[in-house]
């Protein structure tokens, strides 16, 4: 996580800081930061760091810079500075580990839901984004003209959110609230003409006319005394309507909505050309799918829930059954994915306002709050025969409102299981059994190749573990490769740095887990239970399978706390448990936990040997 609005921060994974002492290497940081994802020379850098002056051997100093940020940073977040000509870039995965691409993000989104007349949502995306601000950017970076460049940039855009934000406040009738914010704007820019036009429609909405009209006075005064002009067009207006009493200065909207007829929409994904096996799972959904509860045709619909490890091809088995049953849902097909695509939460008020407008509404239909959305939702949908699959569910709150009418059926995947679903049916999707592993690698690499390499492809698959998405990944690899024997990357899966191995673009082993992992929940959330420091002090265990009283040694946890921890990872399918006070991880998942486990500080590791030695003689 890199932080540049306030002191420049650096957190690692487990959010511990990185310092980053040094004062030109926190400049190099901080340039390649704000071009994240853009490579920057390395004389741009040179003249960055001296201010436009730099010396004869700047091209070799800032070598010697980037090479100790690296060193500063670990191997990484320092593997994330690539050299690349005619200069470096640095990576930036995810649009969360950096506040500059967080904070354009939900500026976008925030000026979305304006354009939507969602004020609720605006007003909550803007406080989320100036709550990014921890002090003044760059004020610990010694890189004058990058401050001089990107200080009036990002001073206007938080000028800009307050001014949303107080906006979305006196749309949503805070017309009070607002006062004070809008008063503060106008002292610091008082030639900025919308505070003024809000400060008017807050004040007359607050019975005072009086107040609104001096303040247009007082406005058209400061512009013709500081820029020689009179009020714009839309000042003007705002004056003219509250000076009538127009009923639109008060909020109140003049016509209604009129509906557009119903759509049938056509939203799955593409099916996998290449879908393998998982034959027992497909009848079962399809027969889950045309269940009902209780008696007649107001039964209620049963829920298929696809629930799995990362990687396991959850998505690929529900857009197949999805696409194998369309004749069954004439009225459509909608489907949405849950989570955005940089691992975030997607709110269910967002999803439903897409799902309405793909169903035929006007945008300006669409109501403000998102329980009026569910329920206009379901009367869209009452007496249709439509299949809503969603992706990638974080919670059962997430899905509840998403829930469609009778009629409609609901197919869901999800990363945790959703018990306090109603109307669940859990299809807990596990690896895949060896033969059907082997028939997905010779469908994608070819029977000709895979033949005459038998035991090249049960070593690949056996150190894929049964994981679909680490066998795509190999067969996309030797796919690339065709000079390549499948012996050579049997080998180099094999060894440690196999999840190194496992990646191809956005196929990769690691991200996905690493998804998994960021959504446990914390200890603030959940009392004394640290699900997320059990999984890294796990990952120090020297094999895969292990008990309850081994795990208590290891965390230094009373048995109850441990036992809870550890069954918050079998639900997130980060541990399968075989039996009560046993559990056993993936191969590929220990990996990661042993990543995790050594980036770890030592002191979080509290079991000495001679405690797990007791526990275990005593079993």
């Amino acid at each position: 996580m890199f932080e540049l609005l306030g002191p420049l921060q650096v957190r690692d994974e487990l959010d511990q800081e990185i310092a980053v002492p040094a004062r030109k290497q926190r400049g190099v940081l901080a340039v390649l930061l704000v071009s994240a994802g853009t490579v920057v020379s390395a004389d741009r850098l040179a003249d960055l760091l001296w201010d436009g002056q730099p010396p004869p051997s700047a091209r070799k100093t800032v070598e010697n810079y980037v090479a100790r940020l690296r060193r500063a940073l670990g191997p990484v977040l320092g593997g994330r500075i690539l050299t690349q000509s005619p200069g470096y870039v640095i990576k930036i995965r995810e649009r969360r580990e950096l506040d500059l691409l967080t904070l354009a993000n939900l500026d976008r989104q925030a000026r979305d839901a304006v354009a939507r007349a969602d004020w609720a949502g605006a007003r909550q995306l803007v406080s989320d984004a100036l709550a990014l601000w921890r002090g003044e950017p760059f004020c610990d970076v010694p890189v004058e003209q990058l401050s001089r460049e990107e200080l009036p940039r990002l001073a206007e855009t938080r000028s800009q959110l307050r001014e949303l934000a107080l906006r979305a406040e006196v749309m949503l009738g805070n017309h009070d609230a607002a006062l004070p914010g809008l008063r503060n704007l106008i002292n610091e820019v008082p030639v900025r003409e919308r505070p003024w036009e809000l400060l008017m429609l807050a004040l007359y909405r607050s019975d005072r006319k009086a107040q609104a009209l001096q303040a247009y006075q007082n406005a058209r005064c400061v512009l013709r005394e500081q820029l020689g002009m009179e009020p714009g067009r839309e000042l003007q207006r705002i004056h003219r309507l509250i000076l009538n009493d127009d009923p639109e200065a008060s909020g109140a909207q003049r016509s209604t909505v009129r509906l557009v007829m119903p759509v049938t929409p056509k939203q799955l994904p593409a099916n996998l050309p290449d879908f393998t096996g998982r034959d027992a799972q497909v009848a079962q959904l399809e027969a889950l799918l045309a269940v009902r509860e209780g008696h007649g045709a107001e039964g209620a619909a049963v829920v298929p829930v696809i629930s799995g490890a990362a990687g396991t091809g959850k998505t690929a088995l529900a857009v197949h059954v999805a696409h194998r049953l369309r004749p069954r849902f004439p009225a459509g097909q909608i489907y949405a994915q849950l989570t955005d695509e940089y691992g975030d939460r997607v709110p269910p008020g967002q999803v439903l306002q897409r799902f309405l407008r793909d169903l035929g509404l006007p945008p300006a239909a669409i109501p403000l709050q998102e329980a009026e959305r569910a329920n206009l939702y379901r009367s869209m949908l009452a007496d249709r025969q439509l299949l809503v699959v969603l992706d990638d569910a974080w919670d059962a709150v997430q899905v509840r409102p998403l829930v469609p009418a009778a009629g409609c059926r609901l197919l869901v995947t999800s990363r945790l299981r959703l018990p306090d679903l109603d109307g669940a049916r859990e299809l807990n999707l596990g690896v895949m059994s060896t033969p059907e592993a082997r028939a997905l690698l010779v469908r994608l690499i070819g029977e000709n190749r895979a033949a005459a390499e038998a035991d090249a492809v049960a070593d690949l698959l056996d150190n894929c573990s049964g994981l679909p998405l680490a066998i795509r990944i190999a067969a996309v690899r030797l796919t690339g490769r065709p000079k390549w024997s499948i012996r050579t990357l049997a080998d180099r899966i094999a060894g440690a740095r196999r999840l190194d191995e496992l990646a191809v673009n956005d196929l990769d082993i690691r991200r996905s887990l690493s998804i998994s992992y960021r959504r446990l929940p914390t200890a603030r959330a959940t009392g004394d239970r640290d699900p997320a420091r059990a999984l890294r002090l796990l990952g120090r265990w020297h094999g895969t399978d292990f008990s309850l009283a081994h795990a208590t040694a290891v965390l230094g946890r009373p048995t109850a706390v441990a036992e809870q921890e550890l069954e918050i990872l079998v639900d997130a399918h980060l541990l399968e448990s075989p039996a009560p006070g046993h559990y056993r991880f993936h191969k590929l998942v220990h990996m990661y936990a042993a990543e995790l486990a050594n980036r770890a500080p030592l002191f979080l590791v509290p079991a000495p040997r001679q405690r797990i030695r007791r526990t275990i003689r005593s079993e």
